[in-house]
């Protein structure tokens, strides 16, 4: 990303407050909302070979892991999948024009399958790690 496109800071940033439509399971035909704000812990990665940068248009493909705050009994929400944002570049600045999902769905997950998911996001998150500060 950086001198490549868009930074990955912004991304991060622009992704936060937005909501995206997802698959509900591997199994499940329906979809569900997922909204970035509510997230415990956040970390993606670019897919460089899908994503195309010019001069004036980035539509930036990632790998997402996202997660929301483990209930009592420790379940957990997740979403995980490769996310396309489309940018365009104006005087120099790079402006969010859509954000959609390609491949991402939801999982709900007990307390040892949330752990192996948090462990599998580590190599997203070497690239960008977001965590609530509310934690």
């Amino acid at each position: 990303m950086g001198e490549q496109g868009v930074p990955k800071e912004q991304i991060n940033a622009d992704m936060h407050d937005k909501t995206i439509q997802v698959k509900k399971g591997s199994s499940s035909s329906g979809m569900e909302n997922w909204e970035f704000k509510t997230d415990f812990l956040r970390c993606f990665a670019p897919v460089n070979e899908e994503t195309k940068v010019t001069e004036s248009n980035a539509e930036m493909v990632i790998n997402v892991n996202s997660s929301k705050y483990p209930t009592e009994s420790g379940i957990t929400k997740v979403m995980s999948g490769k996310i396309l944002l489309r940018y365009k570049n104006e005087n120099g600045k790079w402006l969010l024009e859509g954000i959609e999902p390609k491949d991402a769905l939801t999982a709900v997950l007990e307390m040892d399958k949330a752990i192996e998911f948090s462990r599998s996001s580590a190599p997203l998150c070497r690239h960008f790690s977001y965590e609530d500060e509310r934690r």
